[in-house]
């Protein structure tokens, strides 16, 4: 019953963007459509996104607008489409059937150009905007979890999977998924500055069943307990005047020791914090520039004593 509520849940959740996505790609499509049958002054008597009955609909003018309750597709109705129907001769100007050949290949293509230049659209935007991927860098790996029996540490930047080079934290998962129970080895590096170390494991996932409905491989290789680093150990200085502030830290800072000792995740910086303020000595080093994109590739290492 656990696994039958587990990949409806999974389903549902794959279900509702994919519904959205459709959507939007309707839109565009139909909007297409929409905007040249006007410009030619074609009557467009129904847009509607969805098929079936509808559940929202509005009139401005000639047109009904409407969201219909299956959206897996949409269409946009216009007047004088059925070239059988006799159509009064003071209404022919506003028929589809009766405009130039010309015009109604425009309006039939209009459609799947418009989907044509969104796409472009979309890609020159990720092109500009760039695209955020998660670093391959593990979180909090617990102690009793399988990541740490199988030889994962938190913080472990891992570097290649079965022989095969990983960029983002996706790649990374892609291959371990893609290994089932097979045992392969991840190279990893461990630590920082002189203490950087690298380091070859042998790992054997365990094989899981896939919750992604939308994929052929039913069952998928997993390693429990293996989370993406949050960088969770950001901070905020409200107020210039404070400890913080006036020590030179900075709203944005991202918290990587404390006197001396590397934090990988807030718990952390939350145990250790107290404890350094105690002792009277409370030398902090961060990376500046992480949350700015012009800096975020080479940022900055500043120590502060508070």
């Amino acid at each position: 019953m656990a696994t039958i509520m587990s990949l409806f849940q999974s389903a549902v959740e794959s279900i509702i963007p994919l519904t959205v996505l459709l959507g939007l790609l309707i839109f565009v499509h139909e909007m297409g459509h929409f905007l040249v049958a006007k410009y030619f002054k074609v009557r467009v008597e129904v847009f509607s996104l969805g098929f079936g009955p509808k559940l929202l609909k509005y009139q401005k003018g000639e047109t009904v607008y409407a969201i219909s309750a299956i959206p897996l597709g949409g269409y946009v109705k216009m007047f004088g489409d059925d070239p059988t129907a006799t159509t009064e001769n003071d209404q022919k100007a506003y028929s589809f059937t009766h405009k130039p050949v010309g015009q109604r290949i425009a309006i039939v293509l209009a459609g799947p150009l418009m989907n044509f230049f969104f796409a472009i659209l979309i890609f020159a935007a990720v092109a500009l905007l760039g695209e955020q991927a998660i670093a391959p860098k593990a979180g909090d790996i617990q102690p009793d979890s399988v990541a740490y029996a199988q030889g994962f540490r938190s913080g472990d930047t891992i570097k290649s999977v079965g022989g095969e080079t990983v960029g983002t934290w996706e790649e990374m998962q892609n291959k371990i998924q893609a290994s089932g129970d097979r045992t392969v080895a991840v190279e990893i590096e461990r630590g920082s500055g002189a203490e950087l170390k690298k380091e070859t494991i042998q790992v054997t996932p365990k094989l899981a069943d896939n919750k992604n409905p939308l994929s052929w491989d039913r069952v998928i290789g997993e390693v429990t307990g293996l989370t993406p680093s949050s960088r969770s150990t950001f901070i905020g200085v409200s107020n210039p005047k404070s400890l913080a502030g006036a020590a030179g830290l900075k709203t944005g800072d991202h918290v990587k020791k404390i006197n001396g000792t590397e934090l990988t995740k807030w718990r952390e910086l939350r145990e250790l914090l107290p404890a350094a303020v105690a002792s009277g000595e409370l030398k902090v080093e961060v990376e500046r520039g992480l949350l700015d994109e012009k800096t975020s590739d080479n940022p900055e290492t500043v120590t502060a004593t508070v």
